[in-house]
């Protein structure tokens, strides 16, 4: 019985066995047919798109000649050249107890005889100068007078030989536009001739000084140590004025783009009283006045600061006094109410209205003068 178990098992893994083989081989054949199938059809070979560089065939550039190059619209290198010999480098030497203090600055060479317009805190109590020119030509110079209400200051330049001096071309006393695009040149940190760009920022602008004999232009040009006394110059190369002020702190803070130049218009009329007189004489009315706003955003002037040995308060201003208008001119601006006062002849009388906590009051005020010269 057992053998006949064990035979019986045997014949049906054999037969397992053989039904497997028949499996293998019917898929192979399977496969096989399939493949020779596909083989019987055509391949079709899809071109996908290939990024090609465009041709050129030549390379060139849009500004190779500069033929159609406007160089003034965007180069200042003309308004410099122009200007640069008449930029020069000034020298002071002072004895200082027993040291020897040397200064350094930069000036603008104003006449064909020589005559240099500089800073007076650059010259300060000097007795000695030196004038160096952008090509490095050195002269000895004199002291002809300074001011200090302006902070300007005239040098002579010593020579046998005006002829080779290159004076300012062209000067330019009005129209100075804020936002007009400005270059100042100068002598920073003793560098030699250098050249900043900026804008000015503002005009009528007043500083420390209680005396008020401040119309500076502000501009945001970079200035250092060196460049007072140089030239601030438009685009075009036009004398605007003779930079004198830095401001590097304020308030306690560190601040930048606070600069300030003199305006040739106030800096030739100080320089001509220099060369003739030795000194410079200012008209004074011996108060000071601020910008204010009212409700309405109407600007109006207060008087700020008054000298009470000055002739404004001899003839009844008063501090806090709201000024109406001045020789019947109304007035609303600091720098208007300055450059009225500084035209005027010496020894002019001037009708100034103000109000007084409502009350209008009216003063006649003879000027006096006053002069910037320390000799």
């Amino acid at each position: 019985m057992h053998a006949l178990k064990t035979a019986i098992s045997f014949l049906i893994f054999l037969a397992l066995g053989i039904a497997s083989a028949f499996c293998v081989v019917y898929v192979y054949k399977m496969v096989k047919n399939q493949d020779a199938e596909l083989a019987k059809v055509p391949r079709q070979i899809v071109n996908l798109p290939i990024y090609q560089e465009p041709k050129m065939d030549k390379v060139t550039t849009a500004l190779s000649d500069g033929d159609n190059l406007d160089v003034n619209a965007i180069s200042f290198s003309a308004a410099v050249a122009k200007v640069s010999p008449s930029v020069v480098n000034v020298y002071a030497q002072l004895q200082n107890r027993n040291d020897v203090v040397n200064i350094y600055g930069s000036g603008v060479i104003m006449t064909q005889d020589g005559y240099v317009l500089t800073n007076n805190h650059v010259v300060a109590d000097a007795t000695d100068f030196a004038i160096t020119l952008v090509d490095g030509t050195v002269y000895r110079a004199r002291l002809v007078g300074r001011d200090t209400l302006t902070d300007l200051a005239v040098l002579k330049i010593v020579t046998t030989n005006y002829a080779t001096l290159s004076p300012i071309k062209t000067i330019r006393t009005t129209g100075v536009r804020v936002g007009e695009v400005v270059v100042a040149l100068g002598n920073p940190l003793n560098l030699g001739q250098s050249a900043t760009m900026g804008i000015v920022s503002g005009l009528g602008r007043a500083t420390v000084d209680k005396v008020g004999y401040q119309d500076l232009i502000q501009t945001d040009v970079a200035l250092n140590v060196g460049n007072s006394g140089g030239a601030l110059i438009d685009s075009k190369g036009n004398l605007i004025g003779i930079n004198t002020l830095i401001v590097n702190q304020a308030y306690g803070q560190q601040v930048s783009g606070l600069g300030f130049a003199v305006p040739t218009s106030e800096a030739l009329l100080i320089m001509n009283q220099i060369i003739q007189k030795g000194y410079a004489e200012h008209p004074y009315i011996g108060a000071q006045t601020t910008l204010m706003t009212d409700v309405n955003n109407n600007n109006y002037l207060v008087i700020s600061y008054i000298d009470p040995d000055g002739p404004a308060y001899k003839a009844g201003v008063r501090l806090g006094d709201r000024v109406v208008s001045l020789n019947g001119t109304f007035i609303n601006q600091v720098n208007d109410f300055f450059n009225r006062i500084s035209s005027l002849p010496l020894g002019s009388t001037v009708i100034l209205k103000v109000n007084r906590q409502g009350t209008s009051l009216q003063f006649e005020i003879p000027l006096s003068s006053i002069s910037g010269s320390t000799n």
